[in-house]
């Protein structure tokens, strides 16, 4: 591989240990020390990986902008090319005159030995921000506004957002080059999902949102996601829901309807009201056949007051009045009991017909009193049924 040679690698790392003295603290200076000695041994045996991650421990530890060559020089082995571009341009500009001219010189070499065998890449995504792999590896999200430096050989590019298909090429590199790579992750084709909705009872108008489909039961292909479901049937209430389909899945959904609360209707006290019509004019006829009685015994107290003479006509007069006031009497009572009972009849038809919604099905129930006229007159009672 172009570059310096491992040897003379070695000896410039092995330069860079006085400088971990500029450690603030005992503790950090022992620490980066130690991370520092390891890199060098790991870098020695050409285990690169190890090296890379002791000094990367050592620059965290102490922040000493010496220790970014040695971290060039490991992402180099490792074929991290761009890193390494990166982070020896960080070491010059933060060195600045404090890089020595060897070493100066020794980066500029390292840097066109790279440059002699990358492939500069420059990588576009179509769309908004996605992930970019390089062969597995995340490199992080697009736009990049530099290309990217990659060595040569078979190179996997991938790139993908969430809820889409992910765009994938592999390209074979070769030094020296410029690649323009283009990604165009797609949106996913949804795969529809199959629901089957039943009612119970059956035979609901299902709408499916927003439009009828049918009377249940019935099928329907959708798209993934949530979907409203509105089931209407006479007599119950309208039951509104939410299905989650998944693509490719078949379902079947089955939505129980509760029956509609049913007040009862407020009858009109018919019966009642004739009841007291009759039970008025009976009380009227025994008011009316009371007055007669009172002309009656009127009379007759005149007669006996002047001295008359009793004759047939008096007494005639006289038993008219006492019939008069014995069926004023019965028809008085008669017709305030019939009265009575028609206003009872008319305020147990009105509660009896009369109630508030609730939440459950009111019984089925039909009570209060009837009156059926027949061909030997009219039967009236009470029935109910529940």
């Amino acid at each position: 591989m172009p570059g310096a040679p491992r040897s003379a690698c070695v000896i410039l790392l092995l330069a860079l240990i006085p400088a971990i003295g500029v450690a603030q603290s005992k503790k950090e200076k022992e620490e980066a020390g130690s991370h520092f000695t390891k890199g060098i041994e790991f870098y020695k045996e050409g285990n690169y990986g190890a090296a890379l991650a002791e000094f990367n421990a050592a620059y965290k530890a102490v922040p000493s902008y010496e220790v970014l060559f040695n971290i060039g020089l490991s992402q180099r082995r490792l074929f991290k090319y761009g890193d390494s571009v990166k982070t020896l341009n960080q070491y010059l500009t933060e060195g600045g005159s404090k890089v020595p001219k060897d070493r100066r010189e020794a980066v500029r070499k390292e840097l066109e030995a790279i440059r002699a065998l990358v492939a500069e890449v420059r990588i576009k995504v179509d769309g908004p921000p996605a992930w970019v792999e390089l062969d597995g590896e995340r490199l992080g999200k697009s736009p990049f506004p530099e290309p990217l430096l990659i060595g040569p050989g078979k190179h996997t590019f991938r790139a993908e957002r969430e809820g889409e298909e992910p765009d994938e090429k592999t390209m074979e590199l070769t030094s020296v080059t410029k690649v323009e790579v283009t990604l165009k992750p797609k949106v996913k084709e949804s795969v529809p999902g199959d629901l089957a909705i039943e009612s119970f009872p059956p035979g609901a108008v299902i709408t499916l949102d927003g439009k009828v489909v049918g009377a249940a039961p019935v099928k329907a292909q959708l798209k993934e996601g949530g979907h409203e479901v509105i089931a209407e049937l006479e007599g119950y209430v309208t039951a509104r829901t939410e299905v989650v389909i998944t693509a490719g899945q078949a379902r079947k959904v089955t939505i129980e309807l509760e029956p509609t609360a049913r007040g009862r209707k407020l009858q009109f006290p018919l019966v009642g009201l004739i009841f007291v019509g009759v039970g008025g004019a009976t009380i009227g006829g025994g008011a009316a056949l009371s007055l007669s009685a009172q002309s009656a015994s009127k009379s007759v107290s005149t007669l006996f007051a002047s001295g008359g003479e009793w004759n047939d006509s008096y007494a005639a007069i006289e038993a008219g009045g006492k019939s008069a006031q014995t069926w004023s009497t019965v028809l008085m009572v008669t017709g305030g009991l019939i009265a009575t009972a028609g206003v009872v009849i008319a305020v147990i038809t009105l509660l009896s017909g009369g109630g508030g919604d609730s939440e459950e099905e009111a019984p089925s129930e039909e009570a209060g009193f009837y009156f059926a006229p027949g061909s030997s007159g009219a039967t009236v009672g009470w029935s109910t049924r529940w």
